[in-house]
């Protein structure tokens, strides 16, 4: 028993060490950053923070109920926000443990070594270039998903590269900067690291789990729970061909049940975004989100690039690679899932199936892949090479001394993004209507001011960045959109008239534009970027 604890405590030090060690260098952005500002407003307008309960996006339908509901609890504790960043870190340890163990298992590498001891002169051992070969793995991963090479592929190769190694096609990855329900996919990798274990529940578990607090992974994790399912049945047919006893019986039914309980819920909850409203509704309000919202994500054309050439050499090399492995059926179903549903897209211009992203299981491959292929070059050479005891102590040295040289370059990148937000043009004035307005104001702003309505904590009329997903409420967006875009266009009295007949009682307008609708508007504030003005009535 005490055995036991002891090896549990020295596992969770060593997870919670790697998880560290990755955070710090893969990095993350400020709070409320990016789609953060969609994505936390129903949990933080729920727990009463500032004045967000009034926004009117804040009581659209909730397109992630499960991931407000940990805002909401998180944000209430003192001090709240600080755990955001440790949650985000800790699910990061996750991705880089559950992918660490895929490669690890299929290159036949023990992931904890007593050959350590070898290294250091303290126990002969026959093998300690395990440890070392261990090492140079978890540093090859690390380097991969590391700040200081997104860095340098955007500066030698351009921005569509940046993500070249780790993210999917469509400007979309499992690891954004910013925690967001995208992020639980990192529960995708654990289901594949348990399904290839044999694991099955636990996989199953991981899928449905992604998919509860990102509905966009719907596809993604059925595929994976299908495939659990099947390899359970399967193997069950193989240990026991003909009269199986009710214990194999028992779990095949329990793997069933529990795929089934855990996606229904997100099933019913995603079609309900689209279903129950009149089908030309529907039609019209995914073809906003796709055609308009982001196009670049759903839309191939849009995101065609060099890059995705190269990342799907890439997958086709590792597939290669892994054929006789039994992580090559996995990885295949994606892939070809990945390529025909595309294709079927291209074909039928369909806005229902571009608003099932199946290019993000692209997001799975790519990782796995790039890690895969990279690994697989270096273990072919290893095995060529015969290598001292001191050129193994040499190697481990140099491997620590990067490790650090890449926590730097992270540590000191996580420093600018967050002298970044300090110095955002628009935090100033959101400042100043968070200390100075009146709790029953509405503002308008400029839409592309993202982070304006949570920095200020009072509703706004409408943004381009935030915008809700139930075909009725869509619609309704884009016409606020629509109207704002048309009065920060060319500043139309006629439009500020009408926008202001539906309760604006604030307006912020860049400094650098010609505001000529005076009336009835009296400025109350002004800096360098922009001027803040009250409608007075």
């Amino acid at each position: 028993m005490q055995q036991n604890l002891k090896s549990a405590f020295t596992k969770g030090v060593c997870f919670l060490l790697l998880a560290t060690i990755f955070a710090l260098i893969y990095t993350q952005a400020p709070l409320y950053s990016s789609n953060q500002n969609l994505y936390f407003l129903y949990g933080l307008a729920k727990a009463g923070y500032s004045h967000l309960s009034a926004d009117w996006l804040a009581n659209t339908t909730d397109p992630v109920p499960f991931f407000s509901l940990l805002v909401r609890a998180i944000v209430s504790l003192p001090n709240g926000e600080i755990a955001f960043y440790l949650i985000y870190a800790l699910l990061q340890g996750i991705y880089l443990v559950s992918l660490l163990g895929i490669v690890l298992k299929l290159f036949h590498i023990e992931p904890i070594s007593t050959d350590w001891q070898a290294l250091l002169g303290k126990k002969e051992s026959a093998h300690p270039e395990q440890a070392v070969r261990a090492l140079i793995v978890l540093v090859m991963i690390l380097l991969l998903h590391s700040a200081a090479l997104r860095f340098a592929l955007s500066k030698s190769l351009g921005e569509e590269w940046v993500f070249l190694f780790e993210g999917g096609v469509a400007f979309q990855r499992i690891l954004g900067l910013v925690l967001q329900p995208s992020v639980f996919a990192v529960f995708l990798v654990s289901s594949i690291y348990f399904g290839i274990q044999r694991r099955y529940m636990y996989a199953i578990l991981c899928a449905a789990l992604a998919a509860t607090f990102h509905p966009t992974y719907l596809l993604a994790a059925g595929l994976l729970i299908m495939v659990w399912n099947i390899q359970q049945w399967q193997e069950n047919q193989v240990n026991c061909p003909s009269t199986c006893s009710f214990s194999h019986w028992k779990s095949r039914l329990a793997a069933i049940i529990v795929s089934v309980v855990c996606l229904a819920p997100t099933v019913i909850l995603t079609a309900s975004h689209f279903l129950g409203t009149p089908a030309s509704e529907a039609q019209a309000a995914q073809s906003i989100l796709v055609n308009f919202r982001f196009p670049h994500h759903a839309i191939p054309s849009e995101w065609w690039n060099s890059s995705v050439i190269v990342q799907l050499m890439l997958c086709t090399a590792a597939l290669w690679i892994i054929r006789r492995d039994r992580l090559f059926s996995i990885m295949a179903i994606l892939f070809f899932a990945t390529i025909s549903l595309t294709l079927l897209h291209i074909i039928t211009h369909s806005t229902t199936l571009a608003l099932l992203f199946p290019w993000r299981l692209s997001i799975l491959l790519v990782p796995l892949s790039s890690s895969l292929f990279s690994i697989a070059v270096f273990d072919y050479f290893w095995k060529k090479i015969k290598i001292t005891i001191q050129q193994l102590r040499l190697i481990a040295v140099t491997c620590f001394i990067l490790i650090a040289i890449l926590l730097g370059i992270g540590i000191m990148r996580i420093k600018l993004d967050f002298e970044r937000k300090l110095a955002a043009d628009d935090l100033p004035v959101a400042l100043y209507a968070k200390q100075t307005l009146p709790s029953n104001s509405l503002i308008l702003i400029p839409p592309k001011l993202e982070d304006f309505r949570i920095n200020s904590g009072f509703p706004i009329y409408v943004d381009f960045k935030s915008h809700p997903y139930r075909s009725d409420e869509v619609l309704e967006w884009y016409r606020r959109i629509k109207l704002a875009n048309r009065f920060y266009n060319k500043y139309n009295c006629q439009i500020f008239q009408q926008i202001i007949k539906e309760g604006i009682t604030h307006l912020v307008v860049p400094k650098a534009h010609h505001f000529n609708c005076t009336e009835p508007t009296k400025e109350i504030y002004s800096d360098a970027s922009y001027v803040l003005f009250v409608i007075v009535k």
